[in-house]
């Protein structure tokens, strides 16, 4: 699960929260995890986990977070950009998800970052919530549970208030 903290330097430029705004069903197969650097974060038994995280977006717009994802990734350079695709969740925000491969310990990880942004939607407060669902592990087991992962990403619900 290494592969999750990569974003700590990045995402360090924004304050986390302490509750979250964001609802998300624990794939069949997974168990919720305890972890204080995801408000959400769950894995198999084959070593495939999923997290997310919600931080103040600090008035950078959705491309400047998807260009922040890509060039971390190329920075580390041991990750290989698979594919690059537009995503959306059950309640209809618009993201973006970025997927790599890796050699880790002579076997091929994958990781996938998917990043929305949402306005609050009352109108209560005047800020902009980023999320970021990281998911990866083996590729065969991801491979095996990909479906059920995409599942999840399109059955968030970041609708919900504080």
């Amino acid at each position: 699960m290494g592969h999750f903290g990569l974003f700590a330097v990045l995402l360090g430029l924004a304050a986390t929260s302490a509750c979250h705004s964001f609802e998300v069903e624990t794939p069949p197969g997974f168990v919720k995890l305890q972890n204080e650097l995801y408000q959400y974060q769950a894995a198999d038994a084959s070593g495939v986990t999923v997290a997310v995280r919600e931080l103040d977006a600090r008035d950078a717009d959705a491309t400047f977070w998807e260009q922040a994802v890509s060039n971390q990734m190329a920075r580390l350079g041991a990750y290989e950009v698979v594919e690059q695709r537009p995503v959306k969740t059950a309640d209809g925000t618009e993201g973006k998800a970025f997927s790599f491969l890796r050699n880790q310990d002579g076997r091929k990880h994958w990781y996938s970052v998917a990043v929305f942004l949402k306005s609050d939607p009352w109108l209560l407060f005047d800020r902009t919530r980023l999320f970021v669902v990281e998911s990866g592990g083996p590729v065969e087991a991801y491979e095996a549970r990909r479906a059920v992962l995409d599942a999840q990403l399109a059955n968030l619900d970041l609708d919900l208030p504080l």
